[in-house]
């Protein structure tokens, strides 16, 4: 099947439309991406939305159903996962590559209708119509926003915009499709609004869907927001908010990351999971310390491009070599000291691995 689709010509501005394109049917209003693919999701049945991108024109690949998840109306993903809610107290957790049920994570009693992955505070912003919280990854609620909103069905996290990080919010009140930004350090909307009227396709009368975010991967060098609108069929757009800062919005990163290895003067010292991305080394004693970080990521079976074609099997890690050297000094007196890496996905991109340069000598191993 082959999405209705729209490309408008834009420039740089915010809210700029940069695609549109039809869901399956209607009652799809759940949308996210893990950054190559686009999904969607059915708020009364089971079905869930793949589409890829064949030549410009976002395309319906295929149907699937995970067992166990049903009736999702939001989405949100972390780079390895996807999770959404079905208006219950119950976080979904599925994976989309196998297609199945990870676990459920019970809330403390926040209904989860809307969702969006904070890769900072490593949470959810969720909730139901009126309301907006922040869970743990274990369910716990760690804060409560009151945005005097009463009718929000998406949201999805902005860490690129000027000022952020945002939370942006789709609300049924108003146009029925009104975009809201809300600061997350003040928990408190900025009067920034949009509303999704202007997309083309767009059916007066239509109501506000899900959201979600991408950071330079569906559209090179842009960061976006995915807008759900339900009307029949469903109408998915694409705005642009900014420039990207390199590949992963929403907390997206390429699907078969798993983690990073860190590396003190040569020696293994820890694996970090993904969606973490800081480490903290602590009680180092003066002196002087290389570190590396490697980025891990499972090619499974793939073929990699380059001019060597090479078939990889298995696990490989990609290296960047920084030789970060952190010296000092407390007054002759022996003293604990701490460092803090931060943006450990320090290779990505495209081209033969061989080859690639971030800043750094990379090279691959094995």
């Amino acid at each position: 099947m082959v999405a209705q689709q729209h490309y408008v010509n834009a420039t740089e501005a915010i809210w700029d439309v940069l695609f549109t394109f039809n869901a399956a049917g209607a009652a799809r209003p759940g949308v996210e991406t893990d950054g190559t693919y686009i999904y969607t999701s059915q708020w009364n049945g089971p079905n869930f939305g793949k589409f890829e991108n064949q030549g410009g024109t976002w395309t319906l690949v295929s149907e699937f159903t995970i067992a166990g998840a049903s009736e999702i109306r939001d989405m949100a993903y972390d780079g390895t996962y996807f999770y959404g809610g079905s208006a219950s107290t119950t976080i979904y957790k599925m994976d989309f590559n196998t297609q199945t049920l990870v676990g459920t994570i019970a809330t403390s009693g926040v209904g989860v209708r809307h969702i969006g992955y904070d890769p900072v505070n490593q949470g959810f912003w969720t909730g139901n119509w009126s309301d907006l919280y922040l869970v743990s990854m274990t369910g716990a609620t760690l804060q409560t926003a009151n945005v005097g909103l009463s009718a929000m069905y998406g949201n999805a996290y902005d860490g690129v915009s000027a000022g952020g990080p945002y939370l942006w919010i789709h609300d049924q009140s108003g146009s029925g499709v009104d975009i809201h930004q809300m600061s997350i350090a003040t928990m408190t909307l900025t009067g920034v609004m949009h509303a999704a009227t202007d997309l083309p396709g767009f059916l007066a009368g239509s109501i506000a869907g899900g959201l979600a975010s991408d950071n330079g991967n569906l559209v090179p060098g842009k960061f976006i927001l995915l807008v759900n609108v339900q009307q029949d069929p469903n109408l998915v757009g694409a705005y642009e908010l900014a420039a990207s800062t390199g590949g992963g919005g929403g907390g997206a990163a390429p699907s078969n990351l798993l983690g990073y290895n860190v590396y003190r003067n040569g020696t293994f010292i820890a694996y970090v999971e993904k969606p973490t991305t800081e480490y903290y080394d602590l009680y180092l004693d003066p002196g002087h310390y290389c570190y590396d970080v490697t980025a891990v990521y499972d090619f499974k079976c793939v073929w990699i491009p380059g001019r060597y074609h090479r078939r990889v099997v298995g696990r490989r890690a990609i290296v960047c070599r920084y030789q970060l050297r952190l010296s000092y000094s407390v007054d002759g007196r022996l003293g604990h000291g701490q460092l803090h890496i931060q943006q450990l996905e320090l290779c990505t991109g495209s081209g033969p691995l061989e080859d690639q340069q971030h800043d750094g000598q990379c090279r691959t191993e094995c």
